[in-house]
Formats: C-alpha cells, structure tokens, sequence
C-alpha cells in the first residue's frame, strides 16, 4: 500500500511540477506581450491603472517586499470630552467676538 500511495504521490507532483512550468512561460508570453504593447501603442487610463497596480504588487511579491502600510489610530471622544471641547469652543468664539468688537473702537 505504501509503495503505490508514493508511486501516486510522485505522478501528483510531476504534474504539479508541469503546470508551474506552463503557468510559469504563459507569464513570462503574456509580460512579453504587455510590455510590447506598452511600448508600441497609447492605452487609457482605465487600461494603465490595473496594469500598473498588478505589476506593482508582482514585483513587490517577488523581491520579498512589503508594500507601504500607514496605520493610524484615531481615538473618538468620549460624550464628556465633546462637551469639554464644545464648551471650550464657545469661550473662544465669545473671546474672539470680543477682540472683533474692540478692534473696531
């Protein structure tokens, strides 16, 4: 039982083996191709975008690169806070109204 459940795993594996050697020369026709016809003719901007994002992250999977991340935290107030800040707000615009008001005497 061993020797044909590896016999069958080995077939597996010789045929996962042929269809990464096919993806791998249908890529390399098709990034022919795509870089012939970006260097011979004028494609849209709705052409372009994929072309270019896919390429990008291509080439950042295969150079082990990460792309860019920014990840921002953002804390909400809390109902207390927006108070605080409210209330701070309108001393300011009463303080603001004020110099207006004396700025014109």
């Amino acid at each position: 039982m061993t020797a044909i459940a590896e016999q069958e795993w080995q077939q597996v594996e010789a045929r996962k083996q042929r269809i990464v050697a096919q993806c791998e020369r249908n890529a390399t026709l098709a990034a022919d191709q795509l870089s012939e016809r970006l260097q011979t003719e004028k494609l849209s901007a709705n052409q372009l975008v994929p072309v270019f994002g896919v390429s990008v992250d291509k080439m950042l999977a295969l150079t082990s690169q990460t792309p860019g991340i920014n990840i921002v935290n953002v804390s909400m107030p809390s109902a207390e806070e927006r108070a605080e800040l409210t209330a701070l707000d309108r001393k300011l615009d009463a303080i603001a109204a004020k110099l207006r008001g004396s700025a014109g005497n």
